[in-house]
């Protein structure tokens, strides 16, 4: 009887997304935010993790948010009395910019690129005309810039992500794949397979039994059900939003991060 045996979590994920050659990248929605890019060789960087793959001679890049769900739910116990799905009504009726509100979404620290467990959550540029619909497409908006301020980390490094499989249970929103896919400008795809970890070990011990050659006839499992493609309708705005955003870190970052009742 062969025994096989499995793999971490997260690229137990990534292979049951379809992440098979160079250049495909998961991209998991949950609580948090975790990616695993597949490169053609080994890139250690400062900002992310590198590290071997599945096969031998097979290297990935890593890295992710500390918060993502656990923002949006934060959010609703927060201002409860209304579902999801109402919030994210209130949010079409916001615009891209947020009414002029931007977010940081570092509400528990954050992992890359920043490594920054210090770094805090923070509401900006809020008025009296501000709407909860604002709040809550700000912090929407945040997730994507965030995504934004990663890929274009890893580009720096010479790791391209040529196909995203984006995962988890925030996949369900629409809504937030969309603006992700515009602010990020880059395109995800949906797999039809919604079964997680689980999928991936599933063929791990299928190919480790020899009914495959190699995991990367992955594609044999996994099929795609939608394409997220961005949109330039809003390109400028959240081009300017994404500047705030990166400006908005560097200018209350030592001010956030001075203990409680230290003066300047």
């Amino acid at each position: 009887v062969p025994v096989v045996t499995g793999t971490t979590d997260a690229a137990s994920e990534a292979l049951g997304a379809g992440v098979e050659k160079t250049g495909d990248m998961m991209m998991m929605y949950g609580s948090s935010n975790f990616f695993i890019l597949k490169t053609e060789n080994l890139r250690p960087v400062r900002s992310f993790w590198a590290s071997n793959f599945l096969e031998p001679d097979s290297f990935v890049l890593t890295g992710g948010m500390s918060t993502v769900g656990s923002m949006f739910k934060w959010f609703g116990e927060t201002f409860p009395g209304r579902s999801v799905a109402e919030w994210e009504n209130l949010a079409l009726e916001s615009s891209p910019g947020a009414g002029g509100i931007t977010s940081l979404p570092y509400f528990a620290g954050e992992r890359t690129p920043l490594h920054d467990p210090g770094a805090k959550g923070v509401f900006f540029g809020m008025s009296l005309s501000s709407t909860p619909g604002d709040l809550y497409r700000s912090l929407q908006e945040a997730v994507g810039y965030g995504i934004r301020h990663n890929i274009e980390e890893m580009e720096k490094a010479g790791a391209h992500a040529d196909r995203i499989m984006a995962i988890g249970g925030a996949t369900e929103s629409r809504q937030l794949m969309q603006i992700i896919t515009d602010i990020t400008g880059c395109p995800q795809n949906l797999p039809r397979q919604k079964l997680g970890a689980c999928y991936g070990n599933a063929f791990l011990a299928a190919a480790g039994s020899n009914y495959f050659n190699s995991i990367n006839e992955i594609s044999r499992w996994v099929r795609m059900e939608e394409e997220i493609a961005p949109s330039e309708t809003s390109k400028a705005i959240y081009d300017e939003g994404y500047e705030r955003y990166r400006e908005l870190y560097n200018s209350t970052r030592r001010l956030l991060s001075r203990p409680r009742g230290e003066t300047v």
